[in-house]
């Protein structure tokens, strides 16, 4: 019965260290619900209108993906005019401002949102701007119903006359829902929206918590450099940006941070082969699980647009051709199509409290032992050691 006893012991012992882990899944429907951060990019990041002509070539290199460097010519103008041309380059001013795409926005149908709430942010995409993200999250917006008719609905205009040569050969707008005080980071988790359409975004809330060390999930929460909510995504983003900075002693215009940001000739010449080196070189970025996550999960459909009624309501009294409508305008409606969210859990499956039930559950089964009768057998040791030290 002893050895018994033993083996089932070392064996919930085992597997307890083991640190098994149950998921619950729950939908939980609720009255009201915050809204996310809405992140709004346009694919072109230069006015061409802002951009000097002898600089387009110079731009498209700085912000494209490849590798190939230019001509020593090139590069020796580059290096000579470095300090010249640097001082011509200004992203903030030469991308597309949110005054001049932003047409109409309506909030919870009847309320009127401006180009006031939107604030500017750099992304992995460059320079964009976001809805309902203020510093006071008890300022965020929150809604009541489900559906299209209660959420954010935008008539946006890309500009597309404003469109220079780039690594993006589409036209149209790049979009991201995210928790508030999320590091939006659209080119990976962001959807994409055309002109001529009118897009529905569907949104459905999912809840994640996970079990931090010993458990096998590990999860961290600890803040970032560039986040205040920690994720994965953005925790390695964070370290491809702190390679870079190591590899060339400054950061390319879309990162954040507050080092220095890279010449033209250091973004040519050195970035974009850092970028390269980053993924050959497979670098180790320490990013475990999140121990909280909000996440939304989206769908996306889309309709024709403008429509014939549209067109001569709406379009043709403002001097706006359905051509050009199609090529540079277009709807969006982001809202919840239901208010409930789905929470995943992580739990313990076997806690203290399991594995010393068991170990009872052994003692009791097989030698009608309980922890009192064991206590007892020590006391009666004890007072036998020293009766017989007495008598010695």
């Amino acid at each position: 019965m002893l050895t018994f006893i033993y083996v089932g012991i070392i064996i919930n012992v085992l597997r307890y260290l083991n640190r098994p882990i149950n998921t619950i899944v729950s939908m939980n429907y609720v009255d009201d619900m915050d809204f996310p951060a809405v992140t709004i990019c346009n694919y072109n990041q230069w006015r061409a209108s802002m951009v000097d002509p002898e600089l387009t070539d110079i731009i498209f290199l700085m912000s494209s993906s490849n590798t190939n460097y230019p001509n020593e010519t090139t590069l020796e103008y580059l290096k000579a005019k470095e300090d010249e041309i640097d001082e011509k380059i200004d992203i903030f001013n030469m991308t597309h401002q949110i005054e001049d795409m932003l047409l109409e926005c309506k909030w919870n149908y009847i309320e009127t949102c401006t180009v006031n709430d939107f604030t500017r942010v750099l992304t992995d995409w460059g320079v964009c701007y976001t809805l309902n993200n203020p510093q006071n999250l008890s300022e965020v917006r929150r809604v009541k119903q489900p559906g299209n008719n209660f959420g954010l609905s935008m008539r946006l205009s890309i500009e597309q006359n404003e469109y220079i040569l780039s690594d993006n050969t589409g036209a149209g707008l790049r979009i991201l829902v995210h928790q508030q005080g999320q590091l939006p980071l659209l080119k990976s988790l962001g959807f994409s929206v055309s002109p001529g359409f009118e897009s529905y975004v569907g949104m459905r809330n999912t809840k994640v918590e996970n079990l931090e060390h010993p458990y096998k999930s590990n999860c961290r929460k600890q803040p970032l450099k560039y986040a205040q909510y920690y994720t994965v995504q953005a925790c390695n983003y964070e370290c491809y940006v702190d390679y870079v900075i190591e590899k060339c002693g400054c950061r390319d215009y879309r990162m954040p941070g507050d080092v220095r940001r890279c010449s033209p000739y250091e973004s040519i010449t050195c970035i974009n082969n850092a970028s390269k080196d980053f993924i050959h070189e497979d670098w180790q970025c320490d990013c475990p699980t999140a121990c909280t996550a909000n996440m939304y999960d989206i769908r996306v459909s889309s309709t024709y647009w403008p429509s014939t009624y549209v067109t001569n309501l709406y379009l043709t009294p403002r001097g706006i051709s359905e051509s050009e409508a199609r090529k540079n305008y277009l709807d969006v409606n982001i809202y919840f199509e239901e208010l409930s969210f789905e929470k995943v859990q992580q739990i313990p499956a076997y806690d203290i409290g399991t594995l010393l039930g068991d170990i009872g559950g052994y003692m009791g089964l097989l030698c009608g032992m309980s922890l009192t009768t064991m206590f007892e057998f020590v006391d009666f040791l004890l007072c036998a050691a020293v009766k017989k030290w007495k008598r010695r």
